[in-house]
């Protein structure tokens, strides 16, 4: 996650985005297009190999919670050994194929994604499907912005004069290409204007209709700690053969 944090830092600070802002004094309306861009491919490829590997992870302990148990782990379909997680609960008691002891299943069970009131929100199905997204069609890193506070200014833009946060009341976001509508009032109008303000520029997952709109370090970063303060603490004891 270090890693990507720099990637992303290294790319937003060398790529800032620039907006054209395009004045329409009859309808008192300005039309912005934000243009940066996109993200290097090495983003994408080092978050799926993240993915990858925490998901990895846990079908070694599923393998290890087997072994533990007496059982030799499967290795080919139907039914072979890999952590299950589940969105539903299932109609049949969960378990790992060939069996884990009745103890393992319980803390098994008890890490499952459907007790959660957000279910899809849990890190245990984002890494699921993330991954699955990763490994059969593709991760989209794109940039986007969420922008409070952009005020409509006379172009050129000089930065040594402020503006008020009641200026700022226009909120622009980084969407590259897409053009943005703002209607204003009469003496916000410039025939040359620029855009005065602050904006977030982070870089965000965004597979089309994925559910995914959130910042790559902290979806990661979530999903991480979550096997490494939660999940695999439970599980390890269960990884031990008896004495």
């Amino acid at each position: 996650m270090t890693e990507l944090d720099a990637l992303a830092l290294e790319y937003m600070v060398g790529h800032p985005a620039t907006f054209d802002v395009v004045p329409d004094p009859a309808s008192n309306v300005y039309t912005v297009t934000a243009h940066v861009e996109p993200p290097p491919l090495l983003l994408a490829v080092l978050f799926g190999d993240a993915l990858h590997n925490m998901r990895s992870a846990l079908d070694h302990v599923a393998r290890l919670m087997v072994i533990a148990n007496g059982g030799t782990p499967l290795d080919r379909p139907p039914g072979a050994t890999m952590f299950p997680i589940h969105l539903h609960e299932p109609k049949r008691p969960i378990t790992i194929n060939p069996g884990i002891g009745e103890k393992a299943r319980g803390v098994l069970t008890s890490l499952q994604p459907y007790h959660q009131d957000q279910p899809q929100d849990h890190p245990l199905w984002r890494l699921s499907e993330l991954n699955n997204i990763d490994k059969h069609r593709l991760l989209h890193v794109t940039s986007l912005s969420g922008a409070g506070g952009v005020a409509f200014v006379p172009a050129p833009l000089d930065p040594t004069v402020s503006t008020s946060q009641e200026q700022r009341r226009h909120s622009v976001r980084l969407l590259p290409g897409e053009p943005q509508l703002f209607q204003v009032h009469a003496d916000e109008m410039h025939e040359q204007a620029a855009m005065a303000g602050l904006w977030s520029f982070t870089v965000v997952l965004g597979e089309p209709d994925a559910g995914f709109k959130e910042q790559l370090g902290g979806i990661g970063r979530s999903i991480l700690n979550f096997l490494a303060e939660e999940a695999l603490p439970e599980l390890a004891p269960f990884t031990l053969p008896p004495r």
